[in-house]
């Protein structure tokens, strides 16, 4: 299940075998679709955050580090369920911490390489990025856009603008 604003970005996730979206960018609503997908109901307080009861998702990973985006997270995750935190998040403000202890979440940071449990194993994120690999699964559908060094606002541009620049991932390109 994936939740972005970009409708482009969502359609490259199903490429790679994402199968229900959330487009917050068409104006659905990540609470609510979660809700949905997964047979909890919405509820909202009076001048309070919406929440749902029952359903969740097992496992969250939180790629932004924004505050409203971990916020989310804390919310569609299902009680005794994870957020794995991958965005890099700093100081937040304006995180409600309160479904952490009511829905006793267990909250993960990630920098560089997690290791997971893949059946029986334990392997490093990296080491299943290189089985993926080998393989022959192809990711560079995901380098949607290279820029040479020169070009370095473009590239910004694209990189913070990718609902207009169609862009998943953007790089340099040092070839001469």
């Amino acid at each position: 299940m994936g939740i972005d604003l970009s409708k482009f970005q969502l359609e490259m996730a199903k490429k790679f075998g994402v199968s229900k979206t959330i487009c917050l960018g068409e104006g659905e609503k990540a609470i609510e679709g979660i809700a949905e997908l997964t047979g909890g109901r919405v509820y909202s307080p009076p001048r309070e955050k919406p929440m749902f009861v029952g359903g969740g998702a097992d496992i969250v990973f939180e790629c932004v580090g924004r505050s409203q985006t971990v916020d989310d997270s804390l919310r569609i995750v299902k009680p005794g369920g994870k957020v794995i935190l991958l965005g890099t998040a700093g100081k937040l403000s304006g995180v409600d911490f309160a479904p952490v202890f009511s829905k006793e979440v267990e909250i993960k940071g990630v920098f560089g390489s997690e290791v997971e449990k893949v059946g029986e194993q334990r392997k490093r994120a990296f080491e299943l990025a290189i089985e993926l690999f080998q393989k022959g699964v192809d990711f560079s559908p995901l380098l949607t856009h290279k820029f040479p060094l020169e070009r370095y606002k473009e590239a910004l541009w694209a990189a913070m603008n990718k609902d207009k620049s169609k862009a998943i991932k953007v790089a340099f390109s040092f070839e001469s």
